[in-house]
């Protein structure tokens, strides 16, 4: 059995408690607000690559 990923947020972020972080699993990358943990969101593979393309895109 695979051991699950921890938990990462970006090193910019400090000590700052209100922080977006993100693991991977086995089926894709999960995200989740630091402040609130439940529920995460869950993107395929192919998913994630959109959105983080759709961020970077983004004024």
């Amino acid at each position: 059995m695979m051991a699950e990923a921890r938990w990462r947020k970006s090193l910019s972020s400090g000590t700052c408690s209100s922080c977006v972080e993100v693991r991977p699993t086995r089926n894709g990358v999960q995200v989740r607000d630091s402040k609130h943990v439940e529920p995460a969101l869950q993107f395929s593979p192919v998913g994630w690559k959109v959105f983080v393309a759709a961020v970077a895109e983004s004024p």
